[in-house]
């Protein structure tokens, strides 16, 4: 795991500024989170507690359903969330066109 700065952003893919609660399974423990921003392959959600960095974490959320990822990075009470399932792998692979449009589903809206 990483500590990212402001000035960092690695990802790759369009992201979509979002604001609504999800959950994370840690640790046979659920977290309700707030979910900043998405892609295909993450994000970066809030949290309201500490959690470790290790193994595989579920990301619960009735916009996008379940999904297994592990925490990428740390900043305060953010965290950078990597989707790690088979529909992460396929956008990461097809890159900007594919995540663009699943997006603009998920958003009900088109994007630039």
């Amino acid at each position: 795991m990483r500590t990212m700065t402001k000035d960092q952003d690695p990802r790759r893919q369009v992201r979509a500024d979002t604001d609504h609660l999800a959950a994370l399974d840690v640790d046979g423990k659920t977290l309700n989170v707030r979910v900043l921003d998405v892609t295909m392959t993450g994000a970066r959600v809030q949290l309201s507690a500490k959690i470790s960095g290790d193994g595989v974490l579920t990301f619960k959320s009735v916009r996008m359903g379940s999904r297994p990822a592990r925490l990428v990075w740390r900043e305060g009470d953010m965290v950078g969330l990597r989707f790690i399932d088979s529909e992460a792998m396929v956008a990461e692979r097809r890159g900007l066109p594919s995540a663009r449009h699943w997006l603009s589903c998920l958003l009900g809206k088109t994007l630039p």
